[in-house]
């Protein structure tokens, strides 16, 4: 709005008049009040600018509920009622015309045969129901009547009894509660043969439902399709109560799920008995599998009896008792009682097993019995090695092995055999019946030997202790035991063996036979200690193999606190050194000190083989440094499937940041793939640099995904692509040495300023030198409405 100096000051006018050819362009603002014609049409149509939109004549179109403008009909659209839908109404003149066609008496009166003109009847002639040549109900004289008349059986005022025979209605509203009663005769509901629900007491309000009776022989009979049937409750007691009548759930003979409760929650299933009844589940005869319970998480099964009897029984069926590493307990609460397991009837069997964990039969102070009859009493006759231990040393403990008539043996094989006592008596054949006693055979190489601690060896049969010496250390005294072919051994029973030699050399299995060499053995405790001082140790082989295996034992090799160098294996020809581990860790561990692995030219293998498994090269402590080199060869890091993760903390992540000409690509393989660059944090900022060269986004769209974010875009140059401007009478140069020929240029006014009359902004090229914003006035091509000084934004896009 323009101001103009009158006799009360300045006072708002409207701005004069604008045209263009057609109505004005939909984003076309004017100012308020101001008037725009549509020279396309003659006589010029009015608009007027109501500071939204543009109206015709200055008022929006009429409508029923609001003033506004009109168009007048045709006297031809008023008799045939074919004007177009809006704003149109009819002349005075023209309505007249229209009424003075109707000829007055013309229509007969309407009869039962006729079409004709009628009389409408009054309320009381319409509740009164009777029948009145040419008269008619209007349709609130029959609303009155069917609510009113008390000759009709239908309302609300005084209704009366209605008899149907078919009653259709779409709702029922009983006006205080109701009664559907069957008068002797069934009641059906839904007996049609169309698939509509039937709902009963569905409405959302609390209320009590009761269908049947508990009198007499009353029955109840709910049937259901293949459709689900169902009885919900929210949060209420569901009741199921029949008396003395049973309650059969599912006992039809179809198969069929049955499930009682739910695993949500702290749901609970409880099922009572009374006193003169059982709880039986899976009675009936029918063979098939009954499961109590779960083996989830910590699931519980708890089956209790008072004093009667709990029993498990099977008929010719297996009995299994499953914990996994759970225990089971078997009577050991903390009362007296007879636990017993198995039978002496015909061929039943007791199997005790137990695995690598300890298993034990213990009493207090109470005798144990195992009685077999004519059976056969074994202990641990398996095929594996163990320790079968049989009494204690403790105080008067006494073990006593009878045997009858049959023979008694002791056999191991190729085992030592020890019979100790301690301070007691051995006695072989001390009693006083004759038989024969004898030690070793005289089988091929069989040795009899005698071993002791320091007490003495009985040789003969005289019963004097000494000791047995053979050889003594008095100047070159030597002792020489010499054998054939059969072995030559030195045993002691927990005693000490030493072989000392002084300055002299030991040596064992020197000569020059191929033989074998044992020394120590694999049972128990045995222990093994070579010993050297400052003199080098050494273990020779030529062309055999040396084997170092210790079971479950550890292998330490210079394991000692004292430094030294340790080489396994040597860099000569095809020699090969295997390191192999099992499932437990293999580590090569050094305390500040370099661990080299270097190979030549052979390949470098971590992990290789086709196991999943996790590698981990370096650690995240303090300033522990990784550096991964390769040489003119390719690196590569590849993954099946699997993640590849770069952490560094707050340390910088660094890649291809040498000063090498290079391509680095992330994300190019052939297939499908999402890249995603930087951070969601809120103080992240991914920063993507580039030289001379653009940064180019091939095959999709740039896409900001985030709510609330925008393309910020820097600027402050000349030849920056973006930027402002003020129009000078209608123009402005902006130069420019960046624009180009075809580039797009997107004007936005961003004030209108002193401008009286604003046009529309259009702009020229001139290729890498400038570029002029021009004002243009609608309806008039090429020229420049030179009242507009508005202010404007732009931004240029250059296609590709």
């Amino acid at each position: 709005m323009v101001l103009a100096y009158g006799l009360s000051g300045f006072v708002s006018v409207p701005p004069a008049p604008i045209s263009g050819n057609g109505p004005p362009p939909a984003g076309f603002r004017g100012a308020l009040g101001q008037q725009y014609f549509d020279s396309s049409q003659s006589p010029p149509v009015e608009y007027v600018f109501n500071g939204v939109s543009w109206n015709i004549g200055g008022s929006p179109s009429a409508t029923t509920s609001s003033l506004g403008t009109v168009q007048l009909s045709t006297l031809s659209q008023l008799q045939n009622g074919n004007a177009p839908a809006g704003a149109f109404v009819s002349l005075t003149n023209d309505i007249a015309t229209v009424i003075a066609g109707v000829v007055a008496g013309a229509v007969p009166p309407a009869t039962i045969a006729q079409a004709g003109i009628v009389t409408l009847a009054t309320n009381a002639q319409a509740a009164a129901g009777l029948v009145t040549t040419n008269v008619v109900i209007n349709p609130g004289s029959l609303a009155f009547a069917l609510a009113n008349s008390a000759s009709l059986p239908i309302g609300s005022g005084s209704p009366g009894t209605g008899a149907f025979t078919t009653l259709a209605f779409t709702t029922m509203t009983g006006s205080a509660g109701g009664t559907l009663a069957s008068g002797g005769t069934a009641i059906g509901i839904g007996q049609d043969a169309s698939a509509d629900a039937i709902n009963i007491g569905t409405g959302a309000a609390a209320r009590v439902i009761t269908i049947g009776n508990v009198t007499g022989a009353t029955q109840l009979v709910l049937n259901a399709g293949t459709a689900a049937s169902s009885i919900n409750t929210t949060n209420g007691v569901f009741n199921l109560l029949t008396g003395t009548g049973a309650i059969n759930v599912g006992t039809d003979a179809a198969a069929k799920t049955i499930t009682v409760g739910n695993s949500t929650g702290a749901s609970v299933v409880t099922i009572n008995t009374g006193t003169g009844s059982s709880l039986n589940l899976g009675t009936n005869a029918i063979a098939h599998t009954v499961t109590i319970g779960n083996v989830t998480g910590a699931t519980a099964v708890v089956v209790n009896s008072g004093t009667a009897a709990s029993s498990w029984n099977t008929t010719n069926g297996v009995f299994n008792l499953l914990t996994g590493t759970g225990s089971i307990n078997l009577g050991t609460d903390a009362a007296a009682k007879a636990i017993t397991i198995g039978n002496i009837t015909s061929t039943t069997a007791v199997v005790v097993n137990s695995g690598t964990g300890a298993s034990s039969w213990n009493t207090t102070n109470g005798a144990f019995l195992l009685a077999t009859g004519t059976g056969a009493i074994n202990l641990g006759t398996d095929a594996a090695a163990k320790v079968i231990t049989i009494g204690n040393v403790t105080g008067a403990s006494q073990v006593v092995i009878n045997s009858g008539t049959a023979a008694a043996s002791f056999n191991t094989t190729n085992g030592a055999f020890n019979l100790t006592t301690g301070t007691g008596t051995i006695s072989i054949g001390a009693d006083a019946a004759d038989h024969a006693i004898n030690i070793g055979n005289s089988t091929g190489v069989t040795t009899v030997s005698l071993n002791a601690g320091t007490g003495g060896v009985n040789v003969g049969t005289n019963a004097i202790a000494h000791t047995v010496t053979i050889g003594n250390v008095t100047g070159a005294s030597a002792v020489v035991v010499n054998s054939g072919t059969a072995a030559s051994s030195w045993n002691t029973t927990n005693g000490i063996f030493n072989l000392l030699t002084g300055t002299g050399a030991i040596n064992l299995g020197t000569d020059a036979f191929a033989k074998v060499i044992t020394i120590g053995n694999i049972t128990g405790a045995t222990q093994l200690v070579l010993n050297a001082g400052t003199a080098a140790s050494s273990i020779n082989t030529t062309n055999g193999a040396f084997a170092l295996a210790t079971g479950t034992g550890a292998i330490n090799l210079g394991t000692d606190a004292a430094a030294k160098v340790i080489t396994l294996g040597n860099i000569t020809g095809a020699t090969q050194v295997v390191i192999n581990s099992g499932t437990a860790a293999a580590s090569f561990n050094t305390t500040n000190g370099i661990f080299n692995l270097v190979t030549g030219t052979g390949a470098i293998n971590l992990g290789a083989d086709a196991a999943a498994k996790t590698i981990t090269i370096g650690n995240v402590t303090g300033a522990t440094n990784l550096v991964l080199n390769a040489g003119s060869g390719a690196s590569t890091i590849t993954t099946t499937g699997g993640s590849l993760a770069i952490a560094t903390g707050a340390g910088a992540l660094n890649i291809s940041n040498d000063a090498a000409i290079t391509t680095v690509q992330i994300g190019t393989g052939g297939a499908a793939k999402t890249v995603v660059l930087g951070s969601t944090n809120t103080t992240s900022t991914t920063t993507i640099n580039s030289g001379s060269g653009n940064v180019n986004i091939t095959g999709g769209n740039l896409v900001i995904a985030t709510s609330a974010k925008m393309l910020q875009w820097k600027g402050g140059a000349a030849t920056d692509f973006r930027g402002t401007g003020t129009l000078v009478a209608g123009t402005l140069q902006i130069n420019n040495t960046n624009i180009a020929t075809g580039d797009m240029i997107f004007l936005t006014r961003t004030a209108v300023n002193a401008s009286t009359i604003t046009g529309e902004l259009t702009y020229t090229i001139s290729n890498a030198a400038s570029f002029t914003v021009t004002s243009t006035i609608l309806g008039t091509p090429g020229s420049t409405q030179t009242a507009d000084v508005s202010s404007f934004a732009y931004i240029i896009i250059r296609p590709v």
